[in-house]
């Protein structure tokens, strides 16, 4: 055998036994990569679900509209009465807008003589309120979020706001003169603040004036009655107690991580609210000085939007202890958690009728936003509002 023909053999060997198996494999393993690849981009430009995200309900994943706002959800409110889906025509002396005259309360602490009360409203007419037994909620079939009202049985829709600036999470208050009204946070003015409106539309009165977002009030009653809200002031979510004219806020949860959704207790002398001081959102709950913080749920998984019954023996909540978010009653001291949805899609949001009979709240079940309303043992579903657009924050009052 020639040296030509030797080197000849060896360099085949190579060849075949050492470059070419390379080779493949450098190829099978590219291939892998634009599969994989391919694979997660696919997956990614899919619709989201109607579920959760981010470790919280949709209702929790909405941004603020402030520029570097923290991150949470924002609802809409605003006078100038309007049936749902019509178009916004002001009446005489209304702005341009549709608005009522905006008065901004007083922002001094209340006379120490006396207990603080509800600012003043203005003399704007106020339409007929309505009817007892009414939910307010937040929706955008108009375009953008705004305020709305219907009665419980899901009777005509009125729209009661009408800004350009979203507005949402309405929260009843003490009526006045026998109509009831409403606070809500709004972003008319560029961040959250708080606001409120007779339940027929009049009287919008600014509660707060802050360069923070200040969100998702309610009414802690009393002697000395209070208004409870959320505020990002310090740089992250805190709970504060202030006058009922939005004044004198102190911070009663007072904690470096996220403290949200406050809810009044009826008797007024505790306020329970969503924490993640523990890691995952749990249920907490303070007296209304702040005092004797207690964890009420004390699970692994997220337990979110406190409700307080109205005779104050139970709270519903949004938990997602069972892989995804539904609603949730326990007893005011946490035991004896029953859940009383079932659906793969998200529930959040519980709000008690005035009797305590039945929950109101906000479920992804039809592939959008929808208020439904059902028994205490979860029977009798109603979706009520049963709209294309999207329908939040739902408050269920006696006015």
């Amino acid at each position: 055998m020639s040296p030509e023909y030797a080197r000849g053999v060896r360099f085949r060997r190579i060849f075949w036994f050492l470059v070419v198996p390379s080779t493949a494999c450098l190829a099978l393993a590219a291939c892998g990569i634009l599969i994989t690849g391919g694979l997660l981009i696919f997956r990614n430009s899919q619709a989201t679900p109607a579920g959760s995200a981010s470790g919280r309900p949709l209702a929790r994943s909405r941004a603020t509209l402030s520029a570097g706002a923290l991150s949470t959800a924002t609802p809409t409110p605003g006078p100038g009465l309007l049936q749902a889906g019509a178009a916004p025509q002001p009446a005489a002396g209304e702005s341009p807008t549709g608005e009522a005259p905006l008065v901004t309360a007083t922002l001094a602490p209340a006379p120490s003589s006396a207990p603080p009360q509800m600012p003043a409203a203005t003399n704007t007419p106020s339409l007929a309120g309505p009817p007892r037994g009414t939910l307010a909620f937040a929706s955008d079939r108009d375009g953008n979020l705004e305020i709305y009202v219907m009665a419980e049985d899901g009777g005509p829709v009125t729209r009661l706001t009408n800004s350009p600036g979203e507005d949402g999470r309405p929260s009843w208050l003490p009526p006045v003169q026998g109509i009831g009204r409403l606070a809500f946070e709004s972003a008319r003015d560029g961040n959250l603040n708080l606001y409120s409106v007779d339940a027929g539309g009049g009287n919008l009165l600014r509660l707060t004036d802050s360069p923070a977002d200040e969100v998702y009030a309610c009414w802690l009653p009393g002697s000395s009655p209070r208004l409870v809200h959320a505020s990002g002031r310090e740089g992250n979510w805190e709970i504060y107690a202030g006058n009922p004219d939005g004044s004198g806020a102190v911070n009663v949860s007072n904690d470096p991580r996220e403290d949200f959704s406050p809810a009044c207790s009826p008797a007024g002398d505790r306020i329970a609210f969503d924490s993640r001081r523990t890691g995952a959102y749990e249920i907490m709950v303070v007296n209304a000085d702040g005092s004797s913080l207690t964890n009420l749920t004390k699970h692994p998984a997220g337990d979110v939007s406190p409700a307080w019954s109205p005779d104050g023996r139970r709270i519903a909540f949004s938990s997602d202890r069972d892989q995804n978010w539904e609603i949730y009653v326990m007893d005011a001291d946490g035991s004896n958690a029953v859940r009383l949805t079932n659906d793969p899609a998200d529930d959040d949001h519980p709000a008690w009728s005035p009797d305590g009979k039945r929950l109101a709240f906000v479920s992804w079940r039809t592939g959008n936003a929808e208020v439904f309303i059902m028994n205490l043992d979860g029977s009798g579903l109603v979706n009520v509002t049963n709209h294309p657009a999207e329908d939040w924050d739902v408050a269920w009052g006696a006015w």
